[in-house]
């Protein structure tokens, strides 16, 4: 059984773990988007200029949506 000073220590440290997690993943994708940066311009390009892969826009829209639908099956 936790103690209540126990808790508290707990309760303040579990904050500080979902900023660096976050820092973390925001770093993550910002290193990801400069080291692949050719490869999305080139794919944004062809998104935007050649109609038939105008749809590419909702691909990742769907995927995240996917993603989230289906986070609790493992």
């Amino acid at each position: 059984m936790l103690m209540k000073a126990d808790r508290a220590v707990l309760a303040r440290s579990a904050p500080a773990g979902v900023v660096y997690l976050g820092l973390f993943a925001a770093a993550s994708f910002f290193v990801a988007c400069i080291g692949f940066s050719g490869g999305l311009r080139e794919l944004l390009r062809r998104w935007t200029a050649q109609e038939e892969y105008s749809h590419g826009f909702l691909i990742p829209v769907i995927a995240i949506w996917l993603l989230w639908t289906r986070r609790d099956a493992r």
